[in-house]
């Protein structure tokens, strides 16, 4: 079989007339390469763990599990699930936490109420089935509100739920 002349151009390329130094060199630039993107990597990382949401200060680790957090409460808002979105219940009103219309009157009212307060504690009744993002978005509204702590209650009893 014929080798189409592809071993001559190989053999008497530019690799030929490379120095010795410079051959080693170009074997381990792919290497150099692969490290630097690693470092590049790395310190991208640290850049994309900023992000927004809301912060909660946790208190300091205790040797029981359950929280342990007792403050004095202004109001009390609960979080259910519905069909129609995430209901919102405060001061014998029903807010849809989807719709913005409603938020701005629940933040209106949140407002009205947290006014008279010294230390403005909202305390949270949240059902288990509502998402995280959820309740981040309830925090944020809560807080531009007025509500200066949110204290997230925790359901003390039998371990089933419905």
């Amino acid at each position: 079989m014929s080798s189409w002349g592809w071993r001559e151009r190989r053999r008497g390329g530019a690799r030929g007339s490379l120095p010795r130094g410079l051959r080693a060199l170009s074997a381990s630039v792919p290497w150099l390469t692969a490290g630097l993107l690693l470092l590049m990597l790395s310190y991208a990382e640290r850049a994309f763990t900023l992000s927004e949401g809301v912060l909660f200060e946790l208190p300091a680790s205790q040797s029981d599990v359950s929280a342990a957090d007792i403050d004095e409460t202004a109001d009390v808002a609960l979080l259910m699930p519905h069909s129609q979105g995430t209901l919102v219940f405060f001061n014998d009103q029903r807010y849809i936490l989807e719709d913005d219309a409603q938020m701005q009157s629940f933040s209106d009212a949140m407002r009205e109420r947290l006014r008279t307060v010294d230390r403005p504690t909202l305390y949270v009744l949240a059902d288990l089935r509502i998402r995280h993002g959820t309740i981040q978005r309830f925090a944020g509204i809560a807080r531009r509100s007025g509500a200066s702590r949110i204290l997230f209650a925790e359901k003390k009893g039998r371990a089933d739920f419905e």
